[in-house]
């Protein structure tokens, strides 16, 4: 019986080894391609948190590029722009630019990369083929928000504490202009309209809160829209409307907004509550999700641009500031400057454009939550099947040991 039970537990034991050689392989197939630094794995209804990258100090702005499927983020705390690469969801470079970096913005047609630096009153033009500044502009006091205008081959900066918008040609690289606005914040172009909205943190010269239009081709304010907007500003091709971001103080606390307007009527459409303090905003033109950075909630409000609801919440990092969407695999990267990383949040895009829909931003690699789903299922099948052939092998030793003693001779 000794012997028999003996026999059950080393069965047993090669059921267990079999189950760990079996997690251990998961783990290292899964491993072989670069992964992301998992903070945390939250799922907020269809929207899921895969993963965080760890960048400079203070990261504020983001920007995409999409000719090379590239990440950059101005760290505002360490004095440079780090650089990610899409597909990997890796660091790949750093870039020292001047005293606290603010925002980007990637001049896709002579591959640029224009950064604002609150710090030294400037911008730097980068050259993305060699990650180098080749130029350093000067603008007014306090440079923010950057935005740039391929069709009249401009980029814009809001001087915050000049109140004017520099005016920058791209294909000089030369300051050529700017006009005159109070405390402008940020900027955002819209193609479609061919108009370049501004909001500011205070109001217009009449008095009145508004988001500024402007016409890129004179350079020159031809509107308002009635808005408490004075963070982030953004534009969704899709359905042709603008979101603009405020934070409010009140008695009970700080909260934050965004106004839905046309982009062809500059109308006012809807005002969407959203968390504390919020900052950038991104669109994806794909699903007509529209994701705000609050940054004093720690988490990012989505909206549905076509109800202009709140979708979900998803909660990110510290302190979260800028959102950048990546049209190649549909994935969204928040900066979080309190945490000094950028978060990423799995999105999807049509399978019609080659990436399919709800892509992996791990280079073809697993993500993190379906690989523990993996491994919980092979530990478990593992050891059902050690725990079936105990039972069997004990059934089949009692069925041959004999039910009486044998006969003496």
């Amino acid at each position: 019986m000794r012997r028999a039970s003996s026999r059950h537990w080393r069965s047993l034991l090669t059921g267990v080894i079999l189950a760990l050689a079996m997690v251990t392989g998961s783990i290292s197939s899964a491993a072989a391609a670069p992964r992301l630094s998992l903070r945390t794995s939250v799922s907020s209804g269809t929207f899921l948190v895969i993963g965080s990258i760890a960048v400079g100090q203070s990261p504020i702005g983001i920007a995409y590029d999409p000719v090379n499927n590239l990440l950059y983020v101005t760290n505002s705390g360490s004095n440079n722009v780090s650089v990610i690469d899409a597909s990997t969801n890796q660091v790949v470079g750093s870039i020292a630019v001047a005293t606290t970096p603010w925002d980007a913005a990637v001049d896709t047609v002579h591959g640029c990369l224009y950064v604002s630096e609150a710090g030294s009153n400037n911008v730097s033009v980068v050259s993305l083929s060699s990650d180098r500044v080749v130029k350093s502009l000067p603008t007014g006091y306090d440079p923010l928000g950057v935005a740039f205008d391929e069709a009249n081959g401009q980029v814009f900066v809001a001087n915050s504490g000049n109140s004017n918008v520099t005016v920058i040609n791209t294909t000089t690289q030369s300051v050529v202009g700017s006009f005159i606005m109070n405390a402008p914040v940020d900027l955002a172009v819209d193609a479609t309209h061919g108009k370049l909205f501004v909001t500011a943190a205070e109001t217009n010269f009449t008095g009145v809160a508004a988001v500024a239009v402007v016409d890129p081709s004179t350079d020159q304010i031809s509107g308002w829209v009635p808005s408490r907007a004075n963070a982030g500003i953004a534009f969704d091709s899709a359905n042709g409307m603008v979101y603009a971001a405020g934070y409010l103080g009140l008695a009970s606390g700080p909260y934050g907004l965004v106004d839905v307007f046309d982009g062809a009527s500059d109308q006012v459409r809807a005002s969407v509550n959203v968390g504390a303090s919020p900052w950038g905003i991104a669109a994806n033109p794909f699903t007509n999700y529209l994701y705000v950075a609050n940054s004093l909630s720690d988490n990012v409000t989505v909206i549905n641009g076509g109800s202009n609801t709140v979708a979900g919440w998803i909660p990110v990092g510290v302190m979260p500031y800028d959102v950048a969407f990546d049209s190649t695999s549909g994935n969204l990267y928040v900066t979080d400057k309190g945490s000094n990383n950028v978060t990423v949040i799995a999105g999807s895009i049509p399978t019609s454009s080659g990436s399919g829909s709800g892509s992996s931003s791990t280079g073809g690699s697993l993500p993190p939550w379906l690989l523990g789903v993996i491994v919980i299922l092979a530990v478990l099948v593992a050891t059902v099947v050690a725990y079936l052939a105990v039972r069997r092998r004990s059934r089949d030793l009692s069925g041959t040991r004999p039910l009486s003693p044998p006969p003496r001779h």
